[in-house]
């Protein structure tokens, strides 16, 4: 049972601690770490399974096989490489990627168009 939680939530660790290393000394914001943390989850769980059922050819049965130590062994070291690779990624994203948003108030009498 802590090998599955360990292999689940573990990678995603590994993704933010490379994230926040290079956050500049900024301050950690609470919502913000959680929402990016659920982020990097989800896009690593995907992934892992993604290689494991589509590059490795696992069955179905084999690839939800947590109990067998050898699949976990295979399971944390790629998700483990990915969660690396996705670090990096979402960090070139980040600095390629911008969204601004500009407000300007209109006048009284000024419609909607």
């Amino acid at each position: 049972m802590w090998m599955e939680f360990i292999a689940l939530f573990a990678p995603a660790v590994i993704t933010m601690s490379i994230r926040y290393s290079h956050n500049n000394g900024k301050p950690w914001e609470w919502f913000r770490y959680v929402r990016e943390y659920t982020t990097a989850l989800l896009i690593n769980v995907w992934s892992t399974q993604a290689v494991i059922i589509y590059v490795l050819r696992a069955t179905g049965e084999e690839s939800g096989d947590f109990v067998r130590f050898v699949f976990m062994t295979k399971y944390l070291l790629i998700a483990c490489a990915l969660a690396f690779v996705t670090a990096y990624v979402w960090e070139a994203l980040a600095k390629a990627l911008s969204v601004s948003v500009r407000f300007e108030e209109r006048s009284k009498g000024e419609e909607c168009k």
